[in-house]
């Protein structure tokens, strides 16, 4: 793989809570359903169909159900 591919070793840590980038709160569970997420491929959740980017729009829905 080629060293641009390659993520930096900062980006792997399992102690980081927030991105490093926007500062955003970093989660490894759906917020819908509290599965695990298991890849960074898939922006939506594979179990309930929740988007992993939180918006306006999906929290709205999610009060709403």
């Amino acid at each position: 793989m080629d060293s641009w591919h390659t993520p930096e070793e900062i980006w792997l840590s399992p102690r980081s809570l927030f991105c490093f980038l926007c500062g955003t709160a970093l989660r490894n569970s759906c917020a819908q359903c509290n599965e695990p997420i298991t890849s960074l491929k898939f922006r939506f959740c594979p179990y309930c169909g929740f988007p992993y980017k939180e918006s306006k729009d999906s929290k709205l829905n999610s009060q709403s159900l």
